[in-house]
């Protein structure tokens, strides 16, 4: 039966919708320096 459970619960983690946050952090921060950066360039 231990063995079963072992199996089973990765199942479960995988079946949970991921946290994106890990994914979403870096590309949010990207595009707010881009962001950033070009309108500091239009000021001049």
């Amino acid at each position: 039966m231990k063995k079963m459970e072992e199996t089973v619960e990765p199942m479960v983690a995988l079946s949970r919708p991921p946290p994106f946050s890990p994914f979403v952090g870096p590309v949010l921060m990207y595009s707010l320096l881009q962001s950033w950066t070009s309108s500091r360039d239009e000021d001049g």
